[in-house]
């Protein structure tokens, strides 16, 4: 099962380094610089590694995953030499013991897998009581697929998916899967979900957006992507694992 939302490159995503730096400040914000800074956090479907080497000094032990091996190793290989234990293995058999982390961070991965499902028992199990993981992706219901920018390709039956992409010079096959927003929630529904999509908005140099998008998003009013909620283009949550009674 490929975990890893790297190998798609025509989408309109921030750059991951870009992304690291995003997540880096929510996660300040949220729990404090000192308090980051004792944590053991795992990256779920890290890729090449630029998230989680942005985070590494950020917290106390740093382990990253990917399911393919040529990123992993790619990752392994890069210098300078950072304090990130790099390892492969599937995003829903995680190779740890219950309440080994702390943060987790699950960055646009839900939409790559073909059992979604099973990512946040195996997230929850492996999380301490009180943990926190930082979940982004993407929404079902915004018109354009962002990883390869055309619009309604995620909309259509698998085939006809995969001709669109074919047709467009863009691929073969199409394996990925978001869900609405009602979904999502569904599919966090064991942990307490702290929201941070409509601050970033409001901060949008913070999501890493360049050229005109920051100005456009400052131009909007607040209350319209209130009422828009259900239909943006990607989420950021704070999910919390509540403490055990």
């Amino acid at each position: 099962m490929k975990t890893s939302g790297d190998t798609v490159t025509w989408g309109t995503f921030a750059p991951r380094d870009q992304k690291a730096l995003k997540i880096r400040s929510i996660l300040a914000d949220f729990l404090g610089e000192e308090r980051l800074h004792r944590l053991r956090c795992l990256d779920i479907g890290c890729g090449t590694g630029e998230i989680s080497r942005g985070l590494a000094g950020q917290t106390k032990e740093m382990f990253a995953l990917d399911y393919v091996f040529n990123l992993i190793h790619t990752a392994a290989k890069r210098e300078p030499p950072t304090s990130v234990h790099f390892l492969q293995a599937d995003g829903v058999r995680l190779p740890f013991g219950a309440a080994s982390f702390d943060l987790i961070i699950c960055a646009q991965l839900y939409e790559h897998m073909a059992q979604a499902e099973r990512l946040p028992v195996e997230i929850q199990r492996v999380l301490r009581p009180g943990g926190i993981c930082f979940f982004s992706g993407p929404n079902k219901v915004w018109p354009i697929e962002p990883h390869y920018r055309l619009p309604f390709l995620h909309w259509l039956p698998r085939r006809l998916a995969a001709l669109y992409l074919r047709l467009s010079s863009r691929g073969e096959e199409f394996t990925i899967q978001p869900y609405s927003y009602w979904r999502l929630r569904q599919l966090w529904e064991q942990f307490v979900v702290y929201d941070q999509t409509l601050s970033l908005l409001d901060n949008p140099d913070r999501i890493g957006l360049s050229g005109l998008a920051p100005e456009l998003i400052s131009l909007a009013p607040t209350w319209l992507f209130r009422a828009l909620y259900f239909m943006l283009p990607n989420y950021n949550w704070i999910l919390l694992k509540p403490d055990e009674e």
